[in-house]
């Protein structure tokens, strides 16, 4: 299974990325359409992974949650990367937020 560690976006972000893909998508083309609902932040995709190393990441990640927490941050998604297999377009950032450097 592909696996990724994400964020979910706010209602609102949700749909403000969503009214931009409408106008980016006229540029772009032939791109699959994800719904808004399915919008997130992946901050790291980790790819292929076994179901036992799922559970293995899940337990690790599980362990730490507690002994730490992420301070609240903001994002600006000010650039838009494009990848041609899969054909996918995304919204990013410019810079990464200095509390996500330091998770």
């Amino acid at each position: 299974m592909r696996c990724f560690l994400g964020f979910e976006l706010s209602p609102k972000a949700k749909m403000g990325l969503d009214a931009w893909r409408e106008k980016a998508l006229l540029i772009l083309g032939d791109h699959q359409k994800v719904t808004a609902a399915n919008f997130h932040l992946t901050t790291w995709f980790i790819g292929q992974i076994s179901s036992h190393e799922l559970d293995t990441l899940v337990s690790n990640i599980e362990c730490r949650l507690p002994k730490s927490t992420l301070p609240p941050f903001q994002i600006t998604l000010n650039d838009m990367v494009c990848w041609t297999k899969p054909k996918i377009a995304a919204a990013a950032p410019s810079q990464c937020p200095r509390e996500l450097n330091e998770a």
